[in-house]
């Protein structure tokens, strides 16, 4: 394992240096966060020092470097800072700062690993992507990419889901350790609601790719534009199906008639209450997990509600900083056993904060949300 380290990180050099004239940024981004993806964590990992080492995260370093070097060349745009890029580089800073003011030691570095890859990775790879230069022609071998790995993730999450494991890679995704979201179309993510999310933002690659091809292209879009819908549905994420009913309202919305947008609202209406009558007595409660039945599952949803006072308490606790980025569960067992509530809280105990909001105002305050 360290020789194909050793070999990976070879090759990320030889990329971000004689690639960069033929490799964009944007596209170079895109491979670094699909390089995640499937070949993750789960797939490869050897600590070096404090922390992690896997083959994103030494595309990544090949992905500065090369920044650099079309810097060098004159391939940069630099744009000035927007509100936006100043409030991402507060945050960053601020969860740095939150970061080393605690245990960044805690769980084997897990606040640091969150730190660097969880939050600067992501904040680096935005801001080559934005100061790089992007042309129509760039831009279509995006798109192509894109439904290139939403085919892949359609694949293997339908294959995942219906059992299929000869058709699953990488192979870790049908193994017996990860056990969690067992039954739904995880893919690689291993997490249905992330799967879903990409397969809404593929499926929609592959619609703006539509007025691009002739009628040959517009075939195959539409074939596998069905397939991914259906991997998304049997994320069985009630999120999930929002999300890519909402993409596919925009996709249809912005270069519609205005008759063509009354028809989507009477339709979508009478499609809405249509769903909720049939079907609104079982959103809570159907079966999606294996190894977990219905009744659980209708339970999981009532557990939501005591995490969120445990957070609350916490926010009063510390209500401007926080009790420290990735200190949630070094902090948070005392607030489940508050005799005060009239809720069973030590039911949560095991789990982290699901809403991503809530973690953020527990561990950095006020200032992080």
């Amino acid at each position: 394992m360290t020789l194909l380290t050793a070999l990976f990180a070879a090759a990320a050099l030889v990329l971000a240096v004689a690639g960069a004239r033929y490799l964009n940024g944007p596209l170079s981004c895109l491979l670094v966060v699909l390089t995640g993806v499937v070949f993750g964590h789960a797939f490869y990992n050897r600590n070096v020092g404090p922390i992690p080492v896997t083959l994103d995260r030494v595309l990544w370093g090949a992905l500065i470097l090369q920044f650099l070097v079309l810097m060098r060349l004159g391939y940069v745009n630099f744009k000035p800072l927007s509100r936006t890029d100043v409030i991402i580089l507060l945050l960053g800073l601020l969860l740095t700062a939150s970061t080393f003011l605690h245990d960044w030691h805690y769980k084997e570095n897990m606040p640091l690993s969150r730190l660097l890859f969880f939050n600067w990775m992501p904040i680096g790879i935005y801001f080559v992507a934005k100061h790089s230069r992007l042309h129509s022609k760039q831009l279509n071998g995006l798109y192509l990419a894109l439904i290139v790995f939403g085919a892949y993730l359609s694949v293997t999450a339908i294959a995942e889901q219906r059992g299929w494991q000869a058709m699953v890679f990488p192979r870790f995704i049908v193994d017996s350790q990860y056990v969690e979201f067992l039954g739904r179309a995880r893919g690689p993510f291993l997490n249905p609601v992330s799967c879903g999310i990409y397969l809404i933002t593929c499926t929609a690659a592959a619609w703006l790719m539509w007025p691009r091809v002739g009628r040959l292209g517009k075939s195959f879009i539409v074939v596998l534009a069905c397939v991914m819908l259906f991997a998304t549905f049997l994320t069985f994420t009630r999120s999930v199906w929002v999300g890519a009913l909402l993409a596919a309202v925009i996709i249809i919305w912005i270069p519609s008639t205005p008759a063509i947008r009354g028809a989507l609202i009477v339709a979508g209406t009478v499609g809405l209450l249509a769903v909720l009558t049939l079907f609104s007595d079982r959103l809570n409660s159907f079966k999606r997990d294996k190894h977990v039945t219905a009744e659980a599952m209708a339970q999981s949803a009532s557990l939501r509600p005591m995490l969120a006072h445990v957070a609350l308490k916490m926010f009063r606790d510390r209500p401007i900083l926080g009790c420290g980025f990735g200190q949630y569960t070094q902090y948070k067992k005392p607030y489940h056993y508050d005799e005060t509530a009239n809720m069973p809280l030590r039911k949560v105990l095991p789990y982290m904060q699901h809403n991503v909001f809530l973690s953020y105002l527990t561990e950095t305050g006020l200032a992080g949300l």
